[in-house]
């Protein structure tokens, strides 16, 4: 998004020592609208480094390293950006761009912070993380977020959540276990049942 300043003279202001983001930030896209996107990534650059904990700024720097098909200048800024504002959703833009690297054990981190920072109140991150500890092959850590997800939110039941159970609790070997918790997921009126296999 660009920034619009009116009718103030930004190469002026600039010039001048005038270094807020608002002016940076307009100059920046004055020189990537030029063609320069080279010179509105030096000064995005320029700007985060004195002021690192300026989210605007390095979301402006991370929008115009995705433009220019720099993907690691993309991908450190969004780790710098949800580094200095852990929030949901930028927690959940880093999660996306490790599991596009496929780097799931940094995604299972991340996923477990978004956990941690909801204070569990959404299942859906429970389901995200149990789902990400298997890709990773760390079931037993599986098993507890879902027992914390059941503790937490006792009447939540998916078929995701329900096949990692099952799946799990019959590699263990506790088939009978395994067979309850996929019957009472099959008694539970309205919940989808996978095709049968041809």
């Amino acid at each position: 998004q660009a920034v619009d300043l009116g009718n103030v003279d930004i190469e002026a202001e600039y010039a001048q020592g005038r270094r807020t983001y608002p002016i940076v930030a307009a100059l920046a896209d004055k020189r990537a609208a030029a063609g320069d996107r080279p010179a509105a990534i030096a000064l995005l650059q320029e700007y985060v480094t004195a002021n690192p904990n300026d989210i605007n700024g390095r979301k402006k720097l991370a929008d115009h390293y995705r433009a220019a098909g720099d993907m690691a200048g993309f991908n450190k800024e969004i780790e710098a950006i949800a580094a200095a504002a852990p929030t949901e959703e930028n927690l959940r833009v880093l999660s996306d761009i490790y599991n596009a690297d496929k780097e799931y054990v940094k995604q299972a981190a991340v996923l477990q912070k978004i956990l941690d920072i909801t204070k569990g109140e959404k299942p859906q991150a429970f389901v995200d993380l149990a789902s990400m500890q298997v890709v990773i092959g760390d079931n037993e850590s599986a098993l507890k977020t879902i027992e914390a997800l059941r503790a937490k939110h006792p009447t939540f039941s998916n078929y995701p959540i329900t096949r990692i159970l099952v799946t799990i609790l019959a590699d263990k070997g506790e088939v009978d276990r395994a067979f309850e918790v996929a019957k009472q997921w099959m008694d539970t009126p309205g919940a989808p049942v996978a095709a049968p296999v041809a």
